[in-house]
């Protein structure tokens, strides 16, 4: 995964997560934050929330940009327990 992360991480634009609302708590979104905070860059972040009844997506401010990096998606796939970060 690093090296392909490496190989695009300049046309990287956006972070994608994946998650499912009922599977995340108030906790894991807090610290989902505190890491997003923490690799500061230029990338865009985008949310889609999916479950089995529906599909939403949320943009992130533009204050909250990140460095599309090995370490940012290895942190935030920490958060949740599994991979939910794509990049695109």
């Amino acid at each position: 995964l690093s090296v392909a992360v490496e190989a695009h991480k300049n046309r990287v634009q956006c972070v994608v997560l994946q998650l499912n609302p009922s599977e995340i708590s108030p906790d894991q979104l807090r610290e989902l934050k505190r890491r997003l905070l923490s690799h500061r860059g230029k990338c865009t972040v985008r949310i889609e929330f999916t479950d089995k009844l529906f599909k939403t997506r949320m943009e992130l401010p533009k204050t909250v940009r990140v460095l599309a990096s090995p370490q940012l998606v290895a942190d935030v796939n920490q958060v949740f327990g599994r991979d939910v970060v794509k990049l695109v």
